[in-house]
């Protein structure tokens, strides 16, 4: 596959020149990144979704964000390049169960608190209400869900909820579909650029807290093991969610 450089002109003046170096990185036609792996690798989000998540915490001003599935830091870079320009006192909480090389390691990002561990079990601040939480960990229904109902009381009324690969992994979209059930939350999911061989892209969810309180997140057993969406004709482990949740209902 031929590799272009990422040559979209979002705007640089506050992302650090290490940052977008790595961008260089970045193959537009696929949505993946040539990292000298012998394979593309699909591990960090799209250049287009990490600028898009910095475009939006700019939008709302958002000051504290908890991030999970950190990674090689290259959105976490991102989103506490973002911080840096609406409050210098705002803070990003990033979790991940491994302690490999980060992006955000080589610039002097203060507002960066990277957590080890699993992010059902690690430790974070008590008193801490966020503004955005970026759900990005390990795409499994069990973990994704586990996240939402220990971190959603953590988020702020008003506040928001940023999740990635929404429409590839039914694991994060079984749990899009549980907030869209919820009337406390309103959902929109965007196309992303990137698309798998079986022609679904990855898609990005944003979920609005509207209200605390009732109806409470849940874990529900039936979907405990579902991960990566495994048949090519469309969302039907979702929709047949969705509709037993109705029919619960009636």
């Amino acid at each position: 596959m031929k590799k272009t450089t990422c040559d979209i002109d979002y705007g640089n003046q506050h992302i650090p020149l290490s940052v977008r170096k790595y961008e260089q990185k970045y193959v537009q036609e696929c949505g993946g990144w040539d990292i000298g792996l012998p394979h593309i690798s699909y591990a960090n989000v799209e250049v287009e979704v990490a600028r898009f998540y910095y475009s939006f915490i700019n939008l709302v001003g958002a000051k504290y964000i908890l991030e999970t599935g950190t990674n090689t830091g290259y959105s976490t870079a991102m989103i506490a390049a973002a911080l840096s320009i609406k409050d210098p006192d705002g803070v990003l909480y990033t979790i991940d169960i491994n302690n490999i090389p980060k992006i955000f390691e080589n610039e002097d990002f203060t507002n960066v608190r990277f957590l080890i561990g699993n992010s059902i079990t690690v430790s974070i601040p008590d008193n801490v209400q966020f503004d955005i939480l970026i759900i990005d960990s390990d795409h499994s229904y069990s973990t994704v869900m586990r996240e939402l109902i220990r971190f959603e009381p953590l988020l702020k009324t008003g506040g928001y909820i940023l999740m990635h690969d929404t429409h590839y992994f039914d694991g994060v979209g079984l749990a899009v579909s549980q907030l869209c059930d919820n009337p406390r939350f309103e959902k929109i999911t965007l196309e992303a650029p990137r698309y798998h061989p079986n022609g679904r892209c990855t898609g990005v969810s944003i979920i609005r807290k509207n209200n605390e309180g009732i109806p409470l997140l849940f874990f529900d057993d039936e979907y405990a093991a579902v991960n990566v969406y495994e048949d090519e004709t469309a969302t039907g482990i979702q929709e047949s969610y969705i509709n037993k949740r109705r029919q619960r209902r009636l």
